[in-house]
């Protein structure tokens, strides 16, 4: 779009004056033809998501020649250590909800709507995914469970019989509501 600067005589069959006005309003995009940085490595490298896309994990296993790294979405570990919420437990339970903190309860829903992750898993992916995820096998279970259980302890104790079935009706339905609930509509 910068013909005049290569010496080019304008044939005046293109409006540019036209383009460069729409292009100054509304921007441009090519997602076709370009790559933008970061790649994967540059993206490691420099502690950048790769590419312009929206992450798709907080916490996921990257496998370099060096070695196997867990890498954590480091503006949402800064968020997590200000509100004093990141220890051993909490990197425990995004890991076991598979890199997602939406179902995560000790997290601000503030922050739960910040961080949500992109690219939702299809039925296609859960029937056909790998039996075991190996990020997984570093979650202690038996610390998770104990959490948990202290937890919903906490929880049941204030809840009254009325709010399970209630609960208990919503888990089942399927519907734009609590689509996250739904195993054929997120992950």
């Amino acid at each position: 779009m910068q013909h005049d600067m290569w010496n080019v005589k304008d044939t005046g069959i293109n409006d540019w004056d036209t383009l460069r006005k729409k292009i100054a309003k509304h921007g441009i995009r090519n997602s076709l033809l370009l790559a933008p940085m970061p790649t994967a490595s540059t993206a490691q490298i420099l502690g950048n998501n790769e590419s312009i896309e929206a992450y798709t994990s907080n916490i996921y296993s990257r496998r370099v020649l060096s070695g196997e790294f867990q890498i954590v979405n480091h503006h949402l570990l800064k968020d997590l250590t200000e509100l004093g919420l990141w220890n051993e437990d909490m990197k425990n339970k995004i890991i076991a909800h598979g890199g997602s903190i939406q179902n995560v309860d000790e997290i601000p829903e503030k922050l739960k709507n910040l961080y949500k992750t992109g690219c939702k898993t299809g039925m296609y992916y859960l029937r056909t995914k790998a039996a075991a995820q190996a990020i997984q096998f570093t979650v202690d279970k038996k610390k998770l469970q104990q959490s948990s259980t202290t937890k919903s302890a906490e929880k049941s104790e204030s809840k009254t019989e009325g709010d399970k079935q209630d609960n208990n009706m919503a888990a089942m339905a399927c519907s734009l509501q609590n689509k996250d609930d739904c195993l054929m509509c997120g992950s």
